[in-house]
């Protein structure tokens, strides 16, 4: 309703940055759906949804972009986001008891399940990027490590490596446009 073809201006930078205009959430595997339906059907349904202002103008957070990011890495990388997470950050993280796969998430035996009184068994979110990441407390220790040591697995150990470049972990922090840097946030 603002303009003709707004994603063509729309970037990475503004999806991560939520500055898109998205909604909040699309119309399959929202915080709300009993059955969350797939990952794909869940991007595809993004196409669905509308921009509540005009790209780059304000910040509102939305799951939507967030989600949409993690496609374009499906799209470049070649694998499903999940096994790129998997290969590219929990592994080298030491995170063995964290996944983004919906299968393996469903069978894991010890994972929480939380408590809902609208849901008589709350659905497993095929939002995976904007929060869809089933982990322990240890492995959740070792990610909060990474980001405090600018991008590095096992921080002042002998294995240490640099998992993520330290400038591009400064640059998450930084406020990318008015609208968001406003708000105080980063990508």
């Amino acid at each position: 309703i603002f303009e003709q073809r707004p994603e063509d201006k729309i970037t990475l930078r503004h999806l991560l940055s939520h500055t898109a205009g998205f909604t909040h959430d699309a119309p399959i595997g929202n915080n709300n759906d009993v059955d969350a339906g797939t990952w794909q059907e869940h991007i595809a349904s993004i196409s669905n949804t509308w921009l509540l202002f005009p790209v780059g103008r304000r910040y509102s957070y939305d799951n939507n972009g967030i989600d949409l990011a993690a496609h374009i890495v499906e799209l470049r990388a070649g694998m499903p986001f999940q096994q790129y997470v998997k290969t590219r950050l929990l592994d080298p993280l030491g995170m063995a008891h964290s996944s983004l796969d919906l299968d393996a998430i469903r069978i894991m035996p010890d994972r929480a399940i939380g408590h809902e009184a609208f849901f008589r068994q709350i659905p497993i979110s095929p939002i995976m990027a904007a929060g869809g990441i089933y982990t322990s407390a240890n492995d959740m220790a070792r990610y909060l490590m990474f980001y405090l040591s600018l991008g590095k697995a096992n921080p002042g150990a002998a294995g240490e490596t640099q998992v993520l470049d330290a400038d591009l972990i400064k640059t998450m922090y930084e406020g990318q446009f008015p609208a968001s840097a406003g708000e105080g946030y980063g990508l």
